[in-house]
């Protein structure tokens, strides 16, 4: 018999002899070396199994694995070690563990962040302040010179969650279970008030008519969360909520939110509508002089939720693309405030700015001996040119074109013009 075939068969029958049975943990080693680990508040059921597949259910989702892809399995009933990743820069996390970690292990930091206490790397102390170590659920902010990787052996995850106290205002406060679920899962039964936001570093919801709408839809596990409450209050996630397993418990934010997701510490939260939009598809798009902060679409109701990344009350300016990738310039600017701006009852209000141009219907050019006309877009795309007549004239009847800005050139001069 084949080795390949030898190892599939005493995977199966080791699965076989597992099937229906319930347990609260599982491992499971790949053969590309990595360890795929679970670790629920709901029991994970071991289904029974082909000679190709292991298949997991657990919350009412199934989970299925190529046996190819897995070297040996292990469950037992014990709690699972932790893991966390951090990437470089700027990361909001919450340590999601039994036992508080000692600032000092994460040596690759220069700067963490507390709700109220902080602690910075000196070259020659190590990493000092009043803040000494992590504890969940609160939330941290740590700033990365590289991306890290920290396991827990000797601290179990944290099971289960204990009460979380909200005082009016902003509070840090982290998502310690090993499940996602979506914000109405993780806080049914909690009575919440018109008006507050919860925001991760890349999203943020707010609750209105009694439900949450935003860019942010569910919760991740060991992520740090800013809530922003209107009256002080307590509440415990749900332990019970429906969501699928998650194989790694980490802080690993979205790919790829915009340049200065990991650059900066805070974030502006805006509920925008765009007045007079230039386009039923917009991009709104958010800088601090040239370094883009963040950009959104708006979502279905119609308002924006823009999340935007800065440290300090640097000027924030906007801009709103079209269809045709034209960019048009918003009235609106900003001092940039670690706040949330606007409401979906009452949106922050952009204005498109009026263009540097002159509004025409039509161009006649008559003098003698005219020079041809050249008509460009802002993006420097060639259009057209206009030959002048025996007389010396041109005439462009500008509903040859749709709305925009152009650029017409001729001879050494040039001009901008604007089609409504």
């Amino acid at each position: 018999m084949k080795k390949t075939h030898f190892l599939l068969l005493a995977l199966y029958l080791l699965f076989s002899t597992h099937a229906s049975a319930q347990y609260n943990t599982l491992n499971l080693w790949l053969k590309n070396g990595d360890v795929v680990k679970y670790s629920l508040a709901d029991h994970i059921t071991i289904l029974a199994t082909t000679p190709t597949e292991l298949a997991l259910e657990s919350a009412g989702y199934r989970i299925t694995y190529s046996v190819s892809d897995i070297r040996k399995f292990t469950v037992n009933n014990d709690t699972l070690p932790a893991r966390i990743i951090l990437a470089e820069g700027w990361n909001w996390m919450t340590p999601g563990l039994l036992q508080p970690i000692p600032v000092q292990t994460f040596t690759a930091a220069t700067q963490i962040l507390g709700e109220t206490t902080s602690a910075i790397n000196d070259p020659v102390l190590g990493i000092v302040g009043q803040l000494r170590e992590l504890q969940s659920p609160a939330a941290y902010k740590i700033n990365m010179t590289q991306a890290a990787l920290y396991d827990f052996p000797q601290n179990s995850y944290a099971i289960g969650t204990p009460t979380v106290n909200l005082h009016q205002g902003w509070n840090w406060v982290g998502y310690p279970l090993p499940h996602a679920a979506n914000l109405s899962a993780a806080f049914s039964g909690i009575q919440w008030t018109e008006g507050d936001c919860i925001a991760a570093h890349d999203a943020f919801a707010v609750y209105t008519d009694g439900k949450w709408v935003g860019s942010l839809q569910a919760l991740t596990p060991m992520q740090g969360y800013l809530i922003k409450s209107v009256t002080a209050r307590s509440y415990t996630y749900n332990t019970q909520s429906e969501a699928k397993a998650r194989a790694m418990m980490c802080c690993s934010p979205d790919n790829n939110p915009s340049s200065s997701y990991y650059a900066y510490p805070n974030t502006m939260n805006i509920v925008a509508q765009l007045d007079a939009c230039p386009t039923d598809s917009p991009l709104l798009l958010a800088y601090s002089g040239t370094d883009l902060r963040g950009s959104a679409t708006p979502h279905a109701d119609g308002r924006i939720y823009l999340t935007v990344h800065g440290s300090g009350s640097e000027p924030i300016h906007f801009v709103v693309t079209d269809n045709e990738g034209r960019q048009h310039k918003i009235q609106q600017t900003l001092s940039f405030t670690s706040d949330l701006i606007g409401t979906p009852h009452q949106p922050y209000i952009l204005t498109p700015a009026q263009e540097d141009a002159t509004p025409i219907t039509h161009l006649a050019a008559t003098p003698p001996a005219a020079h041809p006309v050249s008509i460009y877009t802002l993006s420097g795309v060639h259009l057209k040119t206009l030959q002048p007549t025996a007389g010396g004239s041109i005439q462009l009847l500008l509903d040859e074109l749709p709305a925009g800005t152009y650029i017409l050139r001729s001879g050494n001069v040039s001009c901008k013009v604007m089609k409504r």
